[in-house]
């Protein structure tokens, strides 16, 4: 028996062991991920990307876990900083798989608040009710970084602060200098420079805040960069020939750099004030009026010379807009078409006919503005503007004829929904006429109704009038059915209503002001949506049973019957659009009850155009049949099982130049709820076999992007062992890989997408996308190249055809793939009695034909203002090749002389993909018959 007790012992221990190590491991930590480096301050690591991941799971075991309580500790040299402990560890929620993101995690850090700068170790682990540890303790080591440096912003150095440049300067390239971040910081710093135009009333503070800059430039590393077309010709108001420019430092994130958000103190430069002067306006002279008689008259206008005279001959462009409600001169020019341009050769006057044929109707105004505007033109070369006036105004007085004027609806008049369920009796005062012998007129009565988001003038100018009814020689209408029901979004309860006057021969005469009304409607207890609740998301397992829709009754209860209607969404639609313009789904007739079944609202996949996106509503129905009111409408969805996902592009680096293309380098990172057991499907690029790009498409973009060129799929970063495009088991992954972008390509975005799936082949793609915007790379690639087209070939004409011939075309020291010819501004300017009828322009100033010597470039016409030359040998232009292009330009009349000018951008694509380009201009003189 002796012998026993020590064995008895023995057992006692190794079954207390082994509860012990199951307890252990009743929860698996999967995986556990922590940033290399986190900002001092703990708060901020939740705006820091993928800052912390946790990810854990309940393993399957005899013994029940009681009370799940998670333990996470901030330690440095072993020693626990902060956190909490099992003794004071708050429950969790029971779980069988679960992720912790970085919001979950610093929750249990309520004690930590600023860390040194220094290496830290963060440790979790899991316990019980008993404080006993149910999981293995994992720990990762991060670093914080001493973000105490301060950083002395740029300082601006050229252009001096104040400076006048010369036109002539501005037009050309313009240097901008400043000094670096100090001290010099560790990591590389991008530059970005911005100038702002000043407008009429602006100080550089206010063009800043209000103004769109005019340059917007990044550089890396460099404290200079040069800009081009800062001006292009006179300052036209309400622009000002005054310019202000600023510096901020960014880094590698975007994020600013150093004090004064890294930004400079902004310096000014202006346009120095240039010798000679003109044109002035003299007439019409500033405010003045005309009266109606007089405008209907042709009206001259005159104005100064340039002065001193230029030795090329001077084309005056002189231009009048028409004013618009609630505009001045300036937003006239700046926003309408001009009403009048006309352009005359060396002479200050111009005489117009037809700029007021009758009673200003709003929105517009009797009410105008003009200017001139000089400009010269040398061979070759597009005009250049070399002044121009101010503007001034003036206006048309019309006849004292006093229009119609409204009575009721009186402005601003509220009616109740009964009154205007009814009949409204419009009314107004007559037109008083110009003379007593005037016969009386006819009146027209328009109504429209307001949207949301519009006033009075946008409905007139914009909607369709619900009404338009005419009455002769009485000043009232009736019109019935203006109000038949709620006012249903996007249409208001307001509206406004005018009378215009017309004479016997159906011309308007006047048209009164208009006055506006709205109605109120009665607070009715109509029919509240219960389920689906308003964003309610349904699982593809619930859908494909039933859905049963709930609503509260009408109080007190006196609806027979209601109407449920349900309705599909499509693509680009929201809720009050599918209402409107698509079919109800389901409609379906309900009595006696507040509840209904539906069977197969969703058979199958949402296939595009249709989203499986829903909106419904009920309407109370009365004993007659008709509708009382509505409910407000809920909208709801159907899911692929409650399976979501996020994904985060966290970097896209500049890496360099490839094969003609800018080669970036973009990394993601994609996690997802695996509590339905779902898949990852990475939509990456895939792998073209003929060109080796792919296309990476969104609703946004479509850009190239691919595998570094030549390499394999193992290029690809994915932990996981998967290819793209394939299932990744599991809760979170990340990868990086190569973009490569056209050197055309402007405002590139890039945007990833990470499918969910839930094995059912559905696939939730709501919560899983993320863009970034693809920050250009510098390119000098076209600074090593050199692009030759002639800017005085032979050009003549025959037949309505102009001929380009005898032009050499050269290109070093490249071989050439691709040319192409774009007719980029075609004019022609002739006697207005030289027009033949055809004034197409569809029909001239296109290109016919084109070639370049040599039989190894094919010719492809692929648009009327295109030419293009391929070849398959990769053609040698250093010697220079003879190219010839035919021109259509418009018949005239026989013995008219025209002036034709066009310009054509030839764009060059060499044998490695790089793009460059240039513009040449070109003027033509078609000469008539002997007089």
């Amino acid at each position: 028996m002796k012998k026993l007790k020590p064995l008895a012992t023995c057992l006692l221990f190794s079954l207390l062991a082994n509860n012990l190590a199951a307890q252990l491991q009743q929860i698996k930590i999967v995986s556990f991920t922590v940033k290399n480096q986190l900002p001092a301050n703990i708060d901020g690591w939740i705006s820091t990307p993928a800052a912390l991941i946790l990810v854990a799971q309940k393993v399957p075991g005899p013994i029940p876990i009681r009370e799940p309580r998670l333990v996470v500790q901030i330690r440095s040299g072993g020693a626990v900083l902060c956190g909490n402990t099992p003794a004071n560890a708050r429950p969790i929620d029971p779980f069988d798989v679960r992720t912790f993101n970085t919001t979950d995690l610093t929750g249990f850090l309520t004690n930590c608040h600023e860390l040194k700068a220094g290496t830290y170790t963060i440790c979790v682990q899991f316990f019980n009710i008993d404080k006993v540890a149910i999981s293995q303790e994992l720990c990762k080591e991060f670093k914080v970084e001493d973000a105490s440096v301060e950083y002395s912003p740029p300082t601006l150095i050229t252009p001096d602060n104040g400076k006048k440049i010369s036109a002539q300067e501005l037009q050309s390239v313009v240097m901008f200098r400043w000094t670096p971040l100090v001290p010099k910081p560790k990591e590389p710093v991008t530059y970005r420079l911005k100038v702002w135009q000043l407008m009429q009333g602006q100080n550089g503070t206010t063009a800043m805040r209000s103004n769109q800059p005019i340059v917007t430039k990044e550089v890396d590393n460099l404290t200079q960069a040069t800009v081009s077309g800062i001006y292009n010709g006179p300052c036209k108001p309400p622009y000002l020939c005054d310019f202000i420019w600023n510096v901020q430092a960014l880094n590698r994130s975007g994020k600013s750099m150093g004090n004064n958000n890294g930004t400079s103190e902004p310096y000014t430069f202006g346009v120095a004030d240039e010798k000679g002067k003109g044109p002035d306006n003299v007439l019409p002279a500033d405010k003045k009026t005309f009266t109606s008689a007089e405008a209907k008259n042709a009206v001259t206008f005159r104005w100064t010379p340039i002065t001193p005279k230029p030795q090329e001959s001077v084309t005056y462009r002189m231009k009048v807009w028409q004013l618009m409600q609630g505009q001045s001169g300036s937003q006239a020019m700046k926003t309408n078409q001009p009403i009048v341009t006309k352009d005359v050769d060396n002479i200050t006057e111009a005489n117009v006919s037809g700029i007021w044929t009758g009673p200003c109707r709003p929105p517009y105004l009797c009410d105008y503005i003009w200017e001139v505007e000089a400009s010269t033109r040398q061979d070759g070369a597009a005009p250049k503007i070399i002044g121009t006036s101010n503007p001034t105004t003036f206006s048309v007085q019309e006849a004292t004829t006093k229009c119609t004027e409204n009575i009721f609806p009186e402005d601003k008049k509220q009616m109740s929904s009964k009154d205007a369920m009814g009949s409204i009796t419009f009314k107004w005062k007559p037109k008083v006429g110009e003379s007593p012998t005037e016969p009386p007129p006819t009146y027209r009565m328009k109504v429209w109704q307001l949207m949301q988001g519009q006033n009075g003038s946008t409905a007139m100018r914009t909607n369709q009038p619900i009404f338009t009814k005419d009455v002769d020689n009485i000043t009232q209408a009736t019109v019935s059915g203006i109000y038949t029901g709620p006012c249903r979004p996007p249409y208001l309860c307001d509206y406004i209503w005018s009378v215009e006057a017309a004479s016997n021969d159906g011309r308007t005469s006047c048209v009164g002001e208009p006055t506006t009304f709205s109605i109120k409607e009665e607070t009715k207890n109509c029919p509240v949506n219960l389920f689906p609740e308003d964003n309610k998301k349904i699982n593809l397992k619930e859908a494909a049973e039933a859905i049963t829709f709930k609503w509260n009754p009408t109080l007190p209860v006196q609806s027979p019957a209601y109407r449920l209607k349900v309705w599909q969404l499509m693509q680009g639609q929201n809720g009050s659009m599918a209402m409107k313009s698509n079919k109800p789904l389901i409609e379906k007739l309900v009595r006696g009850t507040t509840e209904t079944t539906v069977n197969n609202i969703l058979t199958g996949p949402c296939k595009p155009p249709y989203l499986c996106d829903f909106i419904w509503s009920v309407e109370a129905i009365s004993a007659n049949g008709q509708t009382t009111c509505s409910s407000e409408p809920s909208a709801f969805s159907i899911t692929s099982g409650g399976c979501t996902a996020t994904l985060k592009i966290t970097k896209d680096s500049c890496i360099g130049f490839e094969n003609g293309m800018y080669k970036h380098r973009v990394c993601a990172t994609y996690t997802a709820d695996p509590s339905n057991s779902c898949n990852i499907l990475f939509n990456n690029p895939t792998n073209n076999t003929t060109n080796n790009f792919g296309m990476f498409q969104s609703a946004q973009s479509a850009i190239f992007c691919s595998r570094t060129p030549g390499t394999t799929t193992s290029n690809y970063t994915l932990p996981l062992s998967s290819q793209p495009n394939s299932l990744i088991p599991g809760a979170s992954a990340s990868f990086c890989f190569d973009l490569f972008v056209p050197l055309t390509a402007t405002g590139v975005k890039f945007t990833a997408f990470g499918f969910c799936d839930d094995q059912t082949g559905n696939f939730n793609t709501a919560n899983a996308n993320d863009t970034i915007d693809v920050v250009p790379c510098i390119c000098k690639e076209c600074d090593k190249v050199k692009i030759e087209f002639p800017s005085s070939p032979t050009i003549s004409e025959s037949n309505n055809i102009l001929s380009l011939a005898g032009g050499i075309i050269k290109a070093s020291p490249k071989k050439v793939k691709r040319i192409t010819a774009d007719l980029v501004y075609f004019d022609i300017k002739t006697d207005e009695n030289c027009w033949i009828c055809n004034k197409n322009s569809a029909t001239f100033g296109n290109f016919t034909s084109g070639t370049i010597q040599g039989s190894d470039f094919t010719t492809t016409m692929p648009g009327g203002h295109s030419v293009q030359w391929t070849n398959i040998g990769d053609a040698d232009l250093s010697a220079g090749r003879p190219f010839s292009l035919n021109i259509a330009i418009p018949p005239t009349v026989a013995c008219c002389d025209a002036d034709i000018n066009f310009c054509i951008r030839y764009i060059v694509m060499f044998e490695d993909c790089t793009v460059c380009n240039v513009k040449v201009c070109y003027s033509f003189k078609k000469d008539g018959c002997q007089k």
